[in-house]
């Protein structure tokens, strides 16, 4: 059977960039501004991969957000999700339901699909080398501390 919501890319463009270096500038990106985005209406947006498995789509910046605006998501809002509510409570949840994480889904269907556990590490371990290396940084952006983040 055929993926309703599976979107095939409109463009064949290669990038430079390798998945992982925009995996890892996603993760400087919302740490640095303390904060990522979703499309929510009475519920969040959800997308799927081409396998089936449903995806809870986030972006860095509201404008990649805003461009998916259309369609089903047409009356959707963009809200600003803290960087301590989605460690907190969106991640964990998102295990639980056995979701996977879509980042920067672009209308032609590309976007860096992740683990919630393993962004959930990645954040703490990135959270943490800034905590060592800058504590000025840190404080002035007000982010959870790391031994606060529970894996499990």
């Amino acid at each position: 059977m055929k993926n309703p919501y599976y979107r095939k890319p409109k463009s064949t463009a290669k990038s430079d960039i390798s998945i992982q270096d925009n995996y890892l500038n996603f993760l400087d990106t919302i740490i640095t501004q303390g904060y990522v985005f979703g499309l929510y209406n009475e519920g969040w947006a959800l997308c799927a991969t081409h396998t089936g498995q449903q995806s809870f789509a986030i972006w860095s910046h509201k404008n990649l957000a805003s461009m998916l605006m259309h369609g089903d998501w047409a009356n959707y809002k963009i809200p600003k999700v803290t960087l301590k509510l989605f460690l907190e409570k969106i991640i964990p949840y998102l295990k639980e339901a056995k979701y996977i994480l879509s980042l920067n889904l672009s209308p032609e269907g590309r976007n860096i699909q992740v683990n919630p556990e393993k962004m959930l590490l990645d954040l703490k371990s990135t959270l943490y080398k800034l905590y060592i290396s800058r504590p000025d940084l840190y404080e002035k952006l007000d982010l959870p501390l790391p031994r606060n983040i529970r894996i499990h």
